[in-house]
């Protein structure tokens, strides 16, 4: 914990056991750590602005990500009830597993999906999933840029423990209802190998018309 978040924590959150359960730290960082997730109603989550205006933008692009592992979802260009090229979360529970941007790693021959985290770190322009395990820890950050308009999505393994990942995406037209089929045309998929360190996407382009770069 020390490693990662330094020593200097303020409005410490605990539960009645004196469990630790969020902090601040830093300049505006936000760590709220799995053990208050799985004990409130609503999942922990955030919504990501591109641009620096004060005032609505039609060029700037909106997502929406959630602790439970979902590092995109709802991008939207302008009004967020057009213009969307992600699918929306439409449940608190976790019971749609292919809704926004997901990730599967492959670690020992066994692939998994990144889901919970050990702890979710919120800024004014970026997430940061971390998730400890045995071998190791993989952290994932989605940032919001402003030069050009941009959604980053990065992926770092410290210890090279990850063989293999696959992201995974259910892309919508415009305003068109989601297309929820797990097997259809309409999913965006990236996968590859992990021989760097950090691998990292970036979402940007005309969404207009339904139309998102990777």
């Amino acid at each position: 914990m020390n490693a990662t978040f330094g020593e200097a924590r303020r409005h410490l959150e605990r539960d009645a056991d004196g469990r630790l359960l969020s902090f601040f730290h830093g300049e505006n960082s936000n760590v709220v750590l799995r053990a208050k997730e799985l004990a409130v109603r609503r999942p922990h989550g955030q919504v990501l602005r591109t641009g620096t205006q004060l005032v609505p933008d039609e060029s700037a692009l909106t997502s929406t990500v959630w602790m439970g592992g979902v590092f995109h979802s709802m991008l939207t260009q302008g009004h967020v009830s057009i213009n969307r090229c992600l699918s929306t979360v439409r449940s608190y529970l976790g019971m749609f597993r292919s809704q926004g941007l997901r990730i599967f790693i492959e670690v020992d021959g066994t692939w998994q999906l990144l889901d919970q985290p050990s702890a979710f770190e919120m800024e004014p322009d970026a997430c940061r999933w971390i998730y400890r395990h045995a071998g190791g820890r993989v952290d994932v950050r989605s940032r919001a840029h402003s030069q050009p308009h941009a959604f980053g999505l990065e992926f770092e393994d410290a210890r090279w423990i990850v063989s293999a990942y696959d992201l995974k995406n259910v892309v919508v037209i415009g305003s068109l209802i989601d297309i929820d089929e797990a097997d259809t045309d309409g999913n965006r998929r990236l996968s590859g190998l992990c021989g760097n360190r950090r691998t990292e996407r970036e979402m940007q382009g005309d969404v207009r018309n339904g139309n998102g770069g990777h």
